[in-house]
This record gives structure tokens, sequence and C-alpha cells, in this order.
């Protein structure tokens, strides 16, 4: 339906997919747009940064200002604040937009594996932009990805991987690395010997109990 194509919100998470030295911001910020535009998305994509602004030079802020990049400044020394800002800010946007509807994440931070799949669950469209290295269970809790790496190169659309090959793709690494080591949920700081275990642990009232708790101390280190 045209509602479900409709695209809503991006959250970039700039500690974890930085602008890398000598490219464009505003290409680059272009090129996220660009990107969902090649899906057949509609509407108008609205994109929030998240960083510490210190450490964006004064040519990358005023190139994402230019875009229409809303940044939000993350102080340093802040333990996981960038996360945190996000997941308080992902949650109530799911609060005032009921699902179907699309949004994006960029980052390659784990500690949203859980918040993604449980979205995902309750039918929102998951897009993921990620770099080389994460978790393959982040991988696993969106609907599509596709690498940094392209976005900054500005990808074409024979570049952005379709739905169904992506979760065949993901579900294939998934059982292979899990096999080779145990799995750490580290909200709850809890050894999971399998996949199965892990899973069955996220669905644990222990686990949903310590997330709600978790962002509810981050809303209060940000008011």
């Amino acid at each position: 339906s045209f509602f479900s194509k409709r695209f809503r919100q991006v959250w970039w998470d700039v500690e974890n997919c930085q602008v890398p030295k000598g490219c464009d911001a505003h290409k680059i910020a272009l090129n996220i747009k660009s990107g969902v535009e090649k899906m057949k998305y509609c509407g108008p994509v609205t994109i929030y940064a998240y960083g510490d602004i210190n450490q964006m030079t004064s040519s990358v802020q005023q190139a994402l200002s230019s875009t229409g990049v809303s940044v939000t400044h993350v102080p340093p020394g802040v333990k996981d604040g960038s996360d945190k800002k996000i997941l308080v800010d992902m949650l109530l946007w799911a609060m005032q937009n009921r699902a179907p509807a699309n949004m994006m994440l960029i980052s390659g931070d784990g500690d949203y594996s859980y918040v993604l799949h449980r979205l995902r669950m309750l039918g929102y469209n998951v897009l993921l932009v990620r770099p080389e290295n994460v978790s393959c269970f982040l991988i696993a809790a969106a609907d599509t990805i596709w690498l940094w790496r392209s976005i900054v190169a500005g990808a074409s659309a024979a570049e952005i991987p379709k739905q169904a090959d992506t979760r065949k793709r993901m579900k294939s690494d998934l059982v292979v690395k899990s096999k080779s080591r145990k799995i750490l949920c580290e909200t709850c700081n809890v050894t999971c010997i399998s996949l199965v275990d892990y899973n069955s642990h996220l669905s644990s009232k222990k686990h949903q109990k310590k997330v709600k708790l978790c962002l509810f101390s981050g809303l209060l280190e940000l008011t």
C-alpha cells in the first residue's frame, strides 16, 4: 500500500559510522536520501545524527545542516550516550507512528539488536546501514541491510540488497557464527551457550525488565 511505502525516519550514529576524512558530508547525506528513493520509498526523509559536535569539523557541521540533517550533541564521557539518546528517540517515534512504518538505523552497535528485533516483530520495516564488522545479531534484526561504505560511495540501485536475499543470507551467517562462540548479552551480562539459548534469553521477562530499566535510566540522564 501507499502507506507501507512511505518513509519516515533515519537515525545516524555518527560515532559508529563517521564521515570519512576527505569525504563530502553534504554528498553523504544526499546519498542516504537517494538510497531510500532507489528502494522505491516515497515521502520526505528525516535524518537525525547523534555525536559529539566538538569532534566534527565546522565544514561537516555546515554540510549536514545544509541538507536538513538535525545534529544532536552527545557530550564526551557519557557512557553509551549516543545509544541511549537514539534508543529513547526511536521508541518515542514508534509510539507516535504505528506499524506499518519504515525506519533506518545507521550504526554498527550491537546494543540496538533487541530493540530493532522487537520493532520488526511488531511490523516495522527496519533498514540497517552498517560498517564492515558488526554483530550478526544486529544484522539479523533488520529486514534490509547494506554497507556504510556503499552509502558513502553512492550506492547504485543494483548494489542495494533485496529483502528476501538479505534475510536468507543473514540466517545462514547467523547459524555459522553462533556455532563458533558463546553469545554475551551485554545488557544483562549473561553468557548464552547457543543461539537458541540467546533467543530464549531475549524473550525472558528478566531481560525485558533490564532493557526497560536501562532505557529509563537513559531518559533520566538526558533530562
